[in-house]
C-alpha cells in the first residue's frame, strides 16, 4: 500500500512541477531510511540472543557462566532498547505514511475539484466508458495495458464489431421511420394502423353526406339562376363539375383530426374545405343593341268613297336601340385534392398520401371505379378501340387540346372552346370528312341517333341534362369507352362519366348519322 502510494505521489507530483517532486522524493527517502534502521537493529538483536542462548557450552567454568549470565542481562536489556526503538520506529513510519496519505488525498481533491470548476465554465463534463463522470487526472492515469488490450480486442474483432454497429444503425432507421408514422396519428405505432381510417362508418358516411349535401345545393344554386335573377336578356354559364373524391376528403380530416367524430369542428372544417374548393360568381353586362321592332302609329286615312278622312292606326317595323343585359354565372372548381394538399404540412401530407393509396384499408366505403375530382385523370384507350380508324382520328384531334381552358361560346382553338363548339370542332376538323358546323349541345343530340348505354362504343357522343338552366342538353363529350369521355370542362380533358355528378346529370348517348357510312 504504501509502495502503491508512493507511485501515485510520483505522478501526481511531476505534473505539479519539480519543486514537488524533489519533496516527494525527500519524503519517500526518510521512509526507507527508517525502515532500513529498524530491521537493523531487529537483526543485531536477534543475533546477539541467538549467540547466547545456542552456542555457549553447558559444561563450561563459572566464569563462563558468569560471563554468560552477564551477556544474556546484557542481550535482555538490548533486546528491550531494540523493541523501544522499533515501536518508537514504527511509529514514526505510521505517522510519516498518513502524512503522504493526508497530502495525497488533499492533492488529488484540489485536482478534482479544479478539473470540475473547469467543466462547469467551458460547458463540458468528461465521462468515463462506463458513463461516470471522472477528473482529468484519471484519464492520465489509465494504464498502457489497458489501451493496449483494448485495441487488441478491437484489431481481433474488428469484424464483428463493424457488424454489430451496422445492425445498429438500421434498427435505428427502422424505429424512426416507427417513430415518424406513429407521431402521426396520435401515438399509434404501427404502419398498419397509420394507413387505416379509425373512425365508424357511421361517422365517415356522415362527413361525406354533409360535403355532398352542400355541393347538391350548390348544383340547385345554379339552376336558379334565372329565378333567383330574372328579367335577363340572356344567360350564360361557365360550370365546372361539382364533385370531389370521398376517399381525398375522409384521409384529410384523418390527419387533421385523428379518429374522428362527426361533431361541430368537423362541420366547420368541411365548410371551410368546401368555400375553398368551389368558387361561384355572377355578373351582369349591359351593351347597346339594335334590333327590329313592330310599331303602330295613328294616321290620317282618306276615303274617296265618302270623301271623309279618318286616323286610324298603321303598324310598321324600324330598327330601335336598346340596354341588352347578359348574366354571366361562373362556378369553377379548385380541386378537392388541391386544395387539401395547401392546407396540410409536410409531414401530414405523407400520411394524406398513404391513407390515400390503401383506401383507410376500407375499400367498401366508396365506388373506386368512379372516383374523380375535377382536376382530369389519366387514360388508356382500350385495345378493341385502337383498330377503329375513324374514332382514332377523332382521339388524335380532340387530344391536341388537352388543357385548354374553357371559354363560353367559344368555338375555335384561336378563341377558345365550350363543350359543344369543342366537340363540334373535333368532328369538322378530324380527317374524317365530317362537317356538322357549329351547333350547341342540345342541337347535336337532336341530329344523333339514340343508342343505349350498353351500345355505346368509342366515337359516340354523350350528353348530358340540367348542368345549368336549360331545355334538353346542357353539356355534350366524347365517348371513348371504359365510362369514360373527353369533353370541355375547365380544362379540356378526361373525366368519368359515373361520377356522382355526372350520374345525376346524364340524358343519353348518341352516334353520329354518318358515322358507320
Amino acid at each position: 500500500m504504501a509502495h502503491g502510494a508512493g507511485r501515485l505521489a510520483r505522478k501526481t507530483a511531476s505534473m505539479m512541477g519539480a519543486a514537488a517532486m524533489q519533496a516527494a522524493k525527500r519524503r519517500r527517502s526518510e521512509a526507507e531510511e527508517d525502515n532500513a534502521a529498524v530491521e537493523a537493529v531487529h537483526s543485531g538483536t536477534a543475533a546477539v540472543y541467538n549467540a547466547a542462548r545456542y552456542h555457549s557450552p553447558p559444561s563450561k567454568t563459572v566464569a563462563n557462566s558468569k560471563r554468560a549470565a552477564s551477556l544474556h542481562k546484557n542481550t535482555i536489556r538490548s533486546e528491550e532498547n531494540v523493541r523501544s526503538e522499533f515501536m518508537k520506529s514504527s511509529e514514526h513510519a505510521a505517522q510519516a505514511e498518513h502524512r503522504k496519505k493526508e497530502r495525497i488525498l488533499s492533492f488529488q481533491k484540489k485536482k478534482r475539484q479544479r478539473a470540475i470548476d473547469e467543466a462547469k465554465r467551458k460547458g463540458s463534463t468528461i465521462v468515463t466508458a462506463g458513463g461516470f463522470a471522472a477528473s482529468p487526472n484519471s484519464m492520465f492515469t489509465a494504464p498502457k495495458k489497458a489501451k493496449e488490450a483494448a485495441k487488441s480486442f478491437f484489431s481481433e474483432h474488428k469484424g464483428a464489431i463493424l457488424g454489430i454497429c451496422v445492425a445498429g444503425l438500421i434498427f435505428g432507421l427502422f424505429a424512426l421511420a416507427l417513430s415518424s408514422g406513429a407521431s402521426l396519428v396520435q401515438g399509434s405505432g404501427t404502419t398498419v394502423i397509420s394507413t387505416t381510417y379509425v373512425s365508424t362508418d357511421d361517422d365517415i358516411y356522415a362527413a361525406e353526406n354533409a360535403y355532398c349535401a352542400l355541393e347538391d345545393g350548390l348544383n340547385a344554386q345554379v339552376n336558379a339562376i334565372p329565378s333567383t335573377h330574372p328579367g335577363y336578356d340572356d344567360y350564360e354559364y361557365q360550370i365546372d363539375e361539382i364533385e370531389h373524391n370521398p376517399y381525398n376528403l375522409i384521409s384529410y380530416i384523418q390527419v387533421k383530426y385523428g379518429g374522428f367524430t362527426y361533431d361541430d369542428t368537423v362541420k366547420a372544417e368541411i365548410s371551410r374545405l368546401f368555400q375553398q374548393q368551389y368558387a361561384f360568381s355572377v355578373s351582369e353586362k349591359s351593351e347597346t343593341r339594335t334590333r327590329m321592332e313592330t310599331v303602330t302609329e295613328m294616321q290620317t286615312v282618306f276615303d274617296p268613297s265618302t270623301g271623309e278622312t279618318r286616323v286610324e292606326p298603321v303598324e310598321y317595323e324600324r330598327e330601335v336601340e336598346y340596354q341588352h343585359r347578359t348574366l354571366y354565372t361562373v362556378l369553377t372548381n379548385h380541386s378537392f385534392d388541391r386544395v387539401a394538399r395547401a392546407n396540410m404540412t409536410d409531414e401530414e401530407l405523407i400520411l394524406y398520401n398513404a391513407l390515400n393509396r390503401t383506401y383507410g384499408n376500407r375499400p367498401y366505403l366508396f365506388d373506386l371505379s368512379s372516383l374523380s375530382d375535377g382536376a382530369g385523370i389519366q387514360y388508356k384507350i382500350p385495345p378493341e378501340a385502337l383498330s377503329d380508324e375513324k374514332f382514332m382520328n377523332m382521339l388524335r384531334e380532340a387530344e391536341k387540346y388537352l388543357g385548354m381552358e374553357y371559354v363560353w361560346g367559344g368555338k375555335s382553338p384561336r378563341s377558345g372552346f365550350d363543350c359543344s363548339g369543342f366537340v363540334c370542332w373535333v368532328i369538322n376538323h378530324c380527317g374524317n370528312g365530317w362537317d356538322v358546323g357549329s351547333k350547341r349541345a342540345k342541337d347535336l343530340c337532336r341530329m344523333c341517333i339514340y343508342v343505349t348505354p350498353e351500345e355505346a362504343r368509342p366515337g359516340d357522343l354523350i350528353f348530358f341534362e340540367k348542368t345549368y338552366d336549360t331545355d334538353g342538353a346542357s353539356h355534350v363529350g366524347i365517348y371513348v369507352g371504359n365510362n369514360t369521355m373527353i369533353h370541355c370542362g375547365n380544362p379540356i380533358k378526361y373525366g368519368r362519366i359515373d361520377t356522382r355528378y355526372f350520374k345525376q346529370h346524364f340524358l343519353c348517348f348518341g352516334r353520329l348519322p354518318f358515322y358507320d357510312n
